[in-house]
């Protein structure tokens, strides 16, 4: 059905779409854990920058998003919470990472 050339360029675009494919996830740090209240939290996400991540203290707290441009991260003050988690909302982004407080 294909000839030479058409099977060539077949297994060229096959092997280029399997590429993307193979690109790796984003991933999200923080540290230190687990923080304490009070504590300097820096939250890493390994990019594209800019990227705003969600931060969901429990009890509710604040700040609650962090937006890291670039790959020294960003840094919050942790609040007086039991917990936290840091979530990517960008779509096929980081998965969410969670820590108690101390």
């Amino acid at each position: 059905m294909f000839g030479a050339m058409g099977k060539l360029l077949f297994a060229a675009v096959l092997a280029c779409s399997s590429l993307g494919s193979m690109a790796q996830q984003p991933t999200i740090t923080i540290s230190p854990t687990p923080p304490s209240v009070g504590d300097i939290l820096r939250v890493k996400h390994t990019g594209p920058y800019p990227v705003t991540l969600s931060l969901d203290w429990y009890p509710s707290g604040s700040p609650t998003s962090v937006t890291i441009t670039s790959d020294k991260g960003a840094t919050v003050t942790v609040p007086t919470a039991d917990s936290l988690i840091v979530s990517d909302p960008t779509p096929g982004g980081a998965a969410p990472v969670s820590t108690m407080i101390q």
